[in-house]
């Protein structure tokens, strides 16, 4: 029986070694991809994490801006820059202290992919600059101007995300450049109008000619891995199960990846780090709206008047005042004073109300009550000044009757 055992496990070993050394896949990853991707209303995995996951070939490394760390600019291949990065809390940090290292990944051969730049300008107006510190090359800026290049998209027969992107070639104009012919045609791929306002001259050869001249010199002082990709939406790929559309992602991110060996050469970078698992994004809950604060609606103030006459203790009954009848809490409204509305019962105060109609009461203490008389109603508009005597009558004398 035990020599039973042994046998069945050193089968088991020996098929699971077997297994293992001809698993595919098992190939390490030939690039290092980073990436910042930053939106405001992030509820899962970002559509750039989703591209780069489909391209085995990619070992890719989220970078955190508020982690310094995490920024192995040297050891990356290429780095992707993803919509409202600029938006991001730690973006300033993160380009003022790694744009000279960005740079000298740019100038070893190193791509920076820049997404979605146009739409960011702080000033929508023509040849307004953008404003928030940025990874364009030093004394570059980004103005605005020309045709809208989202019209470039408008009636797209083939898929609208991954087929076609927006490039410029170094002799200048606008040019529709196909994903598949990215690693094969030497394009200076550019998301804007221009980058400098020297490009801003008329249209013709020496326009031309200038950008072609400005352009060179931006390569050899910069290197050529300068790529911002316009309106690809990559964040809609987010979800998208197509076979077709994951085999043309993957073209993409090749062909990107071609492209940039191909322009400098095989790159000297640092060792990367180990393969980590990426930590799950948490699903960020949106912020609720805070509780409806009431507000009570504006109190009218009501029409004041000068109130000339006495509250008097009716004990008789009659409604009248007589000599010797006491008046309330000693007083008398004889002098006269502004009333106004008053809510709390029993502080004996003269009230004019709005409605229906104009009136004058009084509250009665507690032991008595207004006789008839003390409510008075008068026409619009109210009078000034009221003469009137206002009687209450003792409950207890109400009921000796």
């Amino acid at each position: 029986m035990d020599r039973q055992s042994s046998i069945l496990i050193g089968l088991f070993a020996w098929f699971t070694l077997l297994g293992a050394g001809s698993a595919p896949g098992q190939e390490p990853p030939k690039y290092v991809v980073g990436f910042i991707d930053h939106r405001d209303d992030r509820t899962g995995t970002t559509g750039i994490e989703t591209l780069l996951a489909n391209e085995p070939s990619v070992q890719r490394h989220r970078f955190d801006l508020q982690r310094p760390e995490t920024w192995i600019i040297e050891s990356c291949d290429m780095i992707f820059v993803g919509s409202f990065s600029e938006r991001a809390p730690g973006w300033g940090d993160f380009v003022r202290q790694a744009k000279p290292r960005v740079l000298e990944f740019v100038r070893s051969g190193g791509v920076l992919v820049r997404m979605n730049r146009y739409r960011w300008a702080d000033d929508k107006r023509p040849g307004a600059q953008y404003a928030q510190p940025d990874l364009l090359p030093p004394g570059y800026t980004v103005t605005r101007g020309g045709d809208d290049p989202r019209n470039l998209f408008l009636g797209e027969s083939e898929h609208p995300i991954w087929h076609r992107m927006t490039g410029r070639p170094i002799d200048g104009g606008w040019h529709r450049l196909s994903v598949e012919k990215i690693g094969n045609e030497r394009l200076f791929l550019d998301a804007f109008e221009d980058w400098s306002s020297q490009f801003r001259k008329s249209a013709g050869a020496d326009r031309d000619a200038y950008r072609k001249n400005d352009t060179a010199a931006l390569h050899a002082q910069f290197g050529r891995g300068w790529l911002m990709l316009f309106q690809l939406t990559i964040d809609k790929f987010d979800g998208i199960n197509d076979k077709n559309l994951r085999r043309q992602s993957e073209r993409f991110i090749d062909n990107l990846i071609t492209w940039a060996r191909d322009t400098a050469g095989t790159r000297v970078k640092t060792a990367p780090p180990p393969v980590r698992p990426d930590p799950p994004i948490e699903p960020r809950p949106r912020p609720e709206d805070p509780p409806p604060v009431f507000v009570p609606p504006p109190r009218s103030e009501p029409t004041t008047a000068l109130v000339r006459g006495r509250v008097f203790l009716d004990a008789n009954g009659n409604g009248r005042f007589e000599a010797g009848e006491p008046t309330v809490e000693g007083a008398t409204i004889g002098d006269e004073r502004r009333v106004k509305r008053s809510g709390d019962g029993g502080r004996y105060q003269m009230t004019i109300s709005r409605s229906p109609g104009r009136c004058l009461t009084i509250e009665p203490p507690p032991g008595y009550r207004a006789a008839a008389s003390s409510f008075r109603r008068f026409s619009e508009p109210a009078p000034e000044r009221i003469d009137e005597d206002f009687a209450l009558v003792p409950l207890d004398a109400e009921s000796r009757r």
